[in-house]
């Protein structure tokens, strides 16, 4: 059992989970109000990140992909403590990027001033 967890989904979609993702496609509502939520935040993000002067790769899904300018495993593990969590691809050969998933409003505005804060106390690596 311990192999499994090696490579198994950092974050695991339980069936009760798929049950509700089915139901939610359903409801078309719910499905045009998480899109507009996606764009709206995508927006606010990047009206953000240009202020930071921090690039993107501009995005067509609900996450971005960021590049820090320093060591993302230093910014994510900074921002971890602040009790954001994303996800860094140092392993996928970008060091200094990691993606971050659009969330409702006010996750997003969390984000930003964690980001700010772990940037500010961070030294620049690149």
């Amino acid at each position: 059992m311990h192999c499994l967890y090696q490579v198994r989904d950092p974050f695991p979609v339980h069936r009760l989970a798929q049950v509700a993702a089915i139901a939610a496609l359903k409801d078309e509502d719910h499905a045009l109000r998480s899109i507009q939520l996606v764009y709206e935040g995508k927006r606010y993000l990047y009206r953000e990140l240009d202020r930071m002067g921090l690039s993107y790769v501009p995005s067509q899904a609900n996450f971005i992909f960021i590049d820090f300018n320093k060591e993302s495993e230093e910014i994510s593990q900074a921002l971890l403590g602040e009790g954001v969590i994303n996800s860094s691809r140092k392993i996928w050969g970008y060091p200094t990027f990691a993606r971050v998933t659009i969330g409702r409003m006010g996750d997003n505005q969390r984000f930003i001033r964690a980001l700010k804060k772990v940037m500010r106390k961070s030294p620049k690596i690149i």
